[in-house]
């Protein structure tokens, strides 16, 4: 099952299962927002690459204090989905996220934390 995850996150399951290994190191990144990124269709071909788990600072975007959105799409074998379903589905360990975040998979908002000061607006 063809699975897609935007923001900056890990994953793994609450069993000995670890589905740390579905991530690829690379993911699409870009600064600013726009809520037509969450779609599962949306074309993220043009937007940069950036590895997981390292601060965007160190990776082009040094000085950049705002909104950016990280992209990736990868594949749950038939197998681990199965164990998810029976053991309650997988669990999204996400990594040190400044300020506030929003979890998307396969277009649907899973979870987040913080909030979005009173005059945020979308691009």
């Amino acid at each position: 099952m063809k699975k897609s995850i935007l923001l900056f996150l890990a994953i793994s399951l609450t069993t000995c299962l670890n589905a740390q290994n579905l991530l690829p190191e690379m993911w699409k990144f870009k600064t600013g927002d726009d809520s037509q990124w969450a779609s599962p269709s949306f074309d993220d071909s043009g937007w940069a690459d950036i590895k997981a788990g390292i601060q965007w600072e160190s990776q082009g975007y040094n000085g950049y204090d705002g909104y950016a959105w990280y992209r990736v799409t990868f594949m749950v074998p038939a197998g681990l989905e199965a164990t998810a379903k029976k053991y309650g589905g997988l669990n999204l360990a996400l990594g040190k996220i400044d300020d506030v975040d929003f979890t998307y998979v396969n277009g649907k908002l899973v979870g987040g934390l913080g909030e979005v000061p009173p005059d945020y607006q979308t691009a």
